[in-house]
């Protein structure tokens, strides 16, 4: 069905309800003429809702993969908020 041994996945995800709306994953790349240089253009297949993989996906990891990202973006408002001033 995939044709690399890793998957790589891209995933679009509803902040609101916390679900998952849209799932690709990497299939290779396409060649431009022009744009061989840079290596092509990466192409990624939508996953349909009523594949397997789209279902349990959401099932068994959204949940996880959705609060790391919550934590991490927590640590990045933390660390780019100005510093507090005392007045002492």
């Amino acid at each position: 069905m995939f044709p690399h041994g890793t998957l790589r996945l891209v995933l679009a995800v509803s902040p609101d309800a916390q679900a998952l709306q849209q799932l690709f994953v990497y299939v290779g790349r396409a060649l431009f003429r022009g744009f061989e240089k840079q290596g092509g253009l990466g192409v990624y297949e939508m996953i349909a809702r009523d594949n397997p993989l789209f279902s349990l996906l959401s099932q068994h990891h959204l949940a996880a993969w959705f609060a790391e990202y919550q934590d991490e973006m927590a640590l990045v408002a933390a660390s780019s908020a100005p510093p507090r001033r005392s007045n002492g």
